[in-house]
């Protein structure tokens, strides 16, 4: 099973995406998210002031995620 959990600062679940098979790659269950498709209603970039998710390098070369 391959899912994607994201947490707060405060280690509380603001989105789950679960369910998937084992065969899907991290970033494929990302870009079919509504966390992908919505980025904008759930992480603040105004101005100087950017969030940001911590992700492993399954994600790498999103720019939303560090690394």
């Amino acid at each position: 099973m391959n899912n994607i959990f994201i947490l707060d600062r405060h280690e509380l679940f603001i989105y789950m995406n679960i369910g998937y098979s084992s065969s899907y790659q991290d970033v494929a269950i990302l870009w079919h998210s509504n966390v992908y498709k919505n980025w904008c209603q759930y992480f603040t970039h105004v101005n100087d002031y950017f969030e940001y998710l911590l992700g492993n390098l399954g994600y790498t070369g999103e720019e939303m995620f560090i690394m």
